[in-house]
């Protein structure tokens, strides 16, 4: 419209500039001046109005449309084909296959908690299938990346077995660990890729651990020295939680270790995720050693070693030896 009114104006103004005033009363169109530039001008004007009109990406913009379209279908497709799949899955809750297409399904419509229940039947039936991995990961982290973080090590590790040298999932992994600022983890997988013979490229990993190492260095550490006994006997367990208190009701520090990862020498410092960094060990503290089934502090956990009060004023090393379970 804009463009029409200016045209008009031009046109009048033209008209008015060949108009020969007081000898001419009308203005003959056949003059070659006037055909000229009418000609031109209306030349012009249409070069810009098409430029700026976007009439050739009219073929782009229906393409767009039919994808918008096909898009719409197919949601309305996915919702009219969510209650038969949850009739399937509901009818053989053995159905793989079905459980992961519901979860594909509600991930697509940003469902992300049902998306998250399909998932999770479909990985308790199967725990070694890289897209379901990945899949289920992806919802967790949209839901909550932190509160999900126990079961989502889990998957990164499980997704990380399938293929010990694809970078993607190491890079996906680690990814989540700076996210969630787990820095021993992190340590962790770094040093797996640099230790993994066929993994070729590696000097920006190894450029991580270095610069990883020099700012998170251990201002202060216990190193828990373990017997042969106690360690069969915490193998035993599925979690095991060493505990670090002070004669205040409060732990100073907390580790926890899965079962395959007891040693006859277990270190808890100030730059632990679990440790509260903002406050020094005092020099005299009780170690608990805790046993649990689940893998977070709850009220059901069994203490299996409780020590005297320890002085560390007066040791050289910040070491304590566990020589046996008091509490069996």
């Amino acid at each position: 419209m804009l463009f029409l009114i200016f045209i008009i104006i031009l046109v009048i103004y033209f008209i008015l500039l060949y108009r020969n005033m007081g000898e001419v009363a009308k203005i003959n169109f056949n003059n070659l001046k006037i055909g000229l530039s009418l000609t031109f001008l209306l030349l012009f004007i249409s070069i810009i109005f098409i430029k700026d009109s976007d009439i050739a990406s009219m073929d782009e913009y229906k393409k767009i449309s039919v994808r918008h379209e096909k898009i719409r279908d197919n949601i309305q497709m996915i919702k009219n084909n969510i209650p038969i799949l949850e009739s399937q899955v509901a009818t053989d809750p053995n159905n793989l296959k079905g459980h992961v297409m519901l979860g594909k399904s509600y991930m697509l419509l940003n469902d992300y908690l049902e998306s998250a229940r399909s998932f999770n039947n479909a990985y308790n039936l199967s725990n070694n299938d890289p897209d379901l991995l990945y899949d289920y990961i992806f919802v967790l982290r949209k839901i909550d990346a932190k509160k999900n973080k126990i079961i989502l090590i889990t998957l990164f590790e499980d997704l990380v077995s399938t293929d010990i040298n694809n970078l993607e999932y190491y890079n996906l992994y680690l990814n989540y660990l700076f996210e969630i600022n787990d820095v021993e983890r992190t340590k962790k997988i770094l040093t797996n890729i640099l230790e993994n013979p066929n993994i070729t490229k590696k000097e920006s990993y190894k450029r991580a651990l270095h610069d990883l190492n020099n700012n998170t260095k251990d201002r202060q550490m216990i190193k828990i020295n373990l017997s042969d006994d106690v360690i069969d006997y915490l193998q035993k367990s599925e979690n095991i939680f060493f505990i670090l208190r002070s004669d205040e009701s409060a732990p100073i520090a907390v580790k926890r270790l899965s079962s395959n990862e007891i040693a006859s020498s277990i270190s808890i410092s100030d730059n632990n995720v679990m440790v509260n960094s903002g406050r020094n060990f005092p020099d005299k503290i009780f170690l608990l050693i805790k046993t649990s089934k689940e893998k977070f502090v709850n009220k059901d956990m069994k203490t299996v070693y409780e020590s005297d009060l320890i002085s560390l004023k007066d040791k050289k090393s910040n070491e304590i030896f566990v020589g046996d379970i008091i509490f069996n």
